[in-house]
């Protein structure tokens, strides 16, 4: 991960952003074992999960998604499995139906972190930024910025690519259950997550 930052507080902002970036791995991360996350898969198939403010955040854009995009983008990675959680919102609680169901951030998580570094930057007064995260940047203030796709023209938006080009075979159809191999998919959208996630659906569709 890359900052880009000039403003007066440039120092301390970059620090606070890649703190976030830092605490939305040490939530998300399922590769870390005592991940809220991991904590979360383990449990919420035996009853309900009380989510951190964090993690509820990240269970409901990701389910948002889940269902505008009708299950192509399915955090659960088994077809239309997200319509087996349940979300109790006055508890802030998660609970898997199917007991065995686990959530996978893989294709949303760097979209959040992403969003809530620029919102670190952007209370540390910076107005023209960037950060450029592995195939996915979010732009403060007007950025010319190469893509699969070509150059493209942001002002504080999010581009995001998916493709197999750099971890063939990591992105998985969740109606087939299969890698997803084709054309890079390449989104603009005013946050990180939503492109993150759509750029995640195009692709396996």
């Amino acid at each position: 991960c890359e900052i880009t930052a000039r403003g007066p507080r440039a120092e301390a902002a970059i620090d606070a952003a890649f703190s976030e970036i830092e605490r939305w791995d040490r939530v998300l991360s399922l590769y870390k074992k005592e991940s809220e996350a991991s904590r979360m898969n383990r449990e919420a198939g035996r009853g309900p999960f009380l989510a951190s403010e964090s993690l509820w955040e990240a269970m409901t854009k990701a389910l948002h998604a889940a269902k505008r995009s009708q299950g192509a983008f399915d955090p659960t990675l088994r077809a239309r499995g997200f319509s087996q959680v349940r979300l109790d919102e006055a508890r802030r609680s998660v609970f898997f139906q199917t007991p065995d169901l686990k959530m996978d951030f893989g294709g949303i998580g760097k979209g959040l972190a992403l969003d809530h570094a620029a919102a670190a930057l952007r209370a540390h007064g910076e107005t023209r930024a960037l950060i450029n995260f592995g195939g996915q940047i979010i732009a403060l203030g007007p950025w010319t910025v190469q893509s699969s796709a070509g150059p493209l023209d942001v002002e504080d938006a999010s581009v995001s690519t998916s493709g197999d080009g750099e971890q063939p075979g990591h992105i998985i159809n969740p109606a087939t259950g299969l890698s997803v191999h084709g054309p890079d998919a390449v989104v603009v959208a005013p946050t990180a997550a939503e492109a993150d996630a759509w750029s995640t659906a195009l692709y396996v569709t």
